[in-house]
């Protein structure tokens, strides 16, 4: 069984689509079915050409799959340029490139310096409306077409200084776990930011038998690299009350610099988590990305004691609201049994109001807090009640112009 293994990129995802060889639409991933529309942004990128014969292989209209990224040396010198401008720097590349994507100055967009790394052909007919795809056989097949016709692909030099390549076609598993294993110690020496490797069925027809689910394709894998930790002194534990009740402990961290991004919130989950790892305020703390993104205590370290640090103690009463909390015991989690809690009812409100439910957009977590202060929203229900004219004179909330 051969396998594609591949870089498995930190930016932002991208489709470009193909139509008698000119570039005539480029999106967001989004929701995996609708993105956002990028063309304008994606022109002004060197590495995505105009025009790429793709006609010379009976191909009318193609989709290409890839990736946006900001070199690390680039990402730098565009953070130094900012401060010295006194604007904000940016967190990581990713979020720059994922930003950058979104301009609507496709001048700004271009000076973010984005580059598009191209890694799949997922459509392609030809003038007939017959699939194109069945004439590769492989997916280094595919890629090699692309680089042929000057995208950038994984294909692209620029490995490590140990000589490994970006990317390998293996003959067997054990080719694929020894590059992987490689590429694991390495990985900081690539110029770009890199979470994982990508491990893909080469064969097309392969592929095909495969298929995939609703959320991933059964031929690809990706092989995490480890997550990277820091060390960093806990300042302080804050309660927050979510909107079933529940109260959660949120480490308060002197802030640290960890895997691209400034982490100063980890959430430790309930009681038993702290009891467990013997946490306690003052302590020097491990601090991990799970998947290089979300934050993780892993151990205090109590061998850097001084004896000034001081035991958590989990309160008896609700933070907000001051009720009695309590702990069901087949539960790890202490409550606020009051529904009417503030929290819990602001809690719910930017619930319904994100993607993960209503998904309106512009009503966010800040909005439905100062809307609450104003006294317009009380519940749920309020939310579609709010008075037009009143927001439109809130400063920061006039209407938008119209499309040009």
């Amino acid at each position: 069984m051969e396998y594609c293994v591949e870089p498995k990129y930190d930016g932002g995802t991208i489709a470009l689509v193909y139509e008698n060889d000119r570039l005539v639409r480029a999106a967001t991933r989004g929701n995996g079915y609708i993105g956002e529309e990028i063309t304008a942004n994606i022109r002004t990128l060197r590495s995505v050409p105009l025009q790429a014969a793709f006609s010379k292989k009976g191909i009318l209209k193609v989709e290409l799959r890839g990736e946006a990224l900001i070199r690390k040396d680039i990402f730098e010198k565009i953070n130094k340029a900012r401060q010295e401008a006194g604007e904000t720097v940016f967190a990581n590349p990713r979020n720059a490139a994922t930003g950058g994507l979104r301009m609507k100055d496709p001048r700004e967009a271009a000076e973010r310096g984005l580059e598009a790394f191209l890694y799949q052909l997922g459509y392609a007919v030809d003038s007939e409306g017959n699939n194109m795809l069945g004439n590769f056989k492989s997916h280094d097949e595919s890629i090699h077409l692309l680089e042929s016709l000057s995208f950038k692909t994984p294909l692209a030099k620029g490995g490590t200084k140990q000589h490994l390549p970006a990317t390998k076609t293996c003959r067997n598993i054990a080719e694929v776990i020894q590059f992987c294993t490689d590429w694991q110690e390495y990985r900081d020496e690539y110029p770009y930011e890199l979470d994982g490797i990508v491990v893909k069925v080469n064969s097309l027809e392969l592929q095909e038998k495969c298929g995939a689910t609703s959320h991933h394709p059964r031929w690809a894998i990706a092989f995490k690299f480890k997550a990277r930790q820091a060390t960093t002194r806990l300042r302080d534990v804050e309660f927050q009350v979510g909107k079933t009740g529940a109260v959660t402990p949120v480490a308060k961290l002197e802030p640290v610099a960890l895997a691209g991004v400034i982490v100063q919130n980890v959430s430790m989950h309930n009681e038993e988590f702290i009891r467990s790892k013997d946490i306690r305020i003052g302590d020097q703390v491990l601090v991990e990305r799970a998947g290089d993104v979300i934050p993780y205590i892993v151990k205090s370290l109590a061998e850097l004691r001084n004896g000034s640090e001081q035991e958590v103690h989990y309160p008896k009463n609700c933070p907000v609201c001051r009720s009695v909390l309590v702990k069901p015991e087949d539960e790890a989690i202490w409550r606020c049994e009051n529904a009417e809690c503030e929290a819990q009812v602001l809690a719910r409100m930017v619930f319904h109001t994100s993607k993960h439910a209503m998904d309106i957009e512009g009503l966010g977590e800040s909005t439905i807090e100062k809307f609450y202060k104003l006294g317009w929203l009380h519940s749920i229900a309020d939310l579609y009640r709010l008075d037009y004219e009143a927001i439109a004179n809130l400063e920061g909330f006039g209407e938008n112009p119209p499309p040009t």
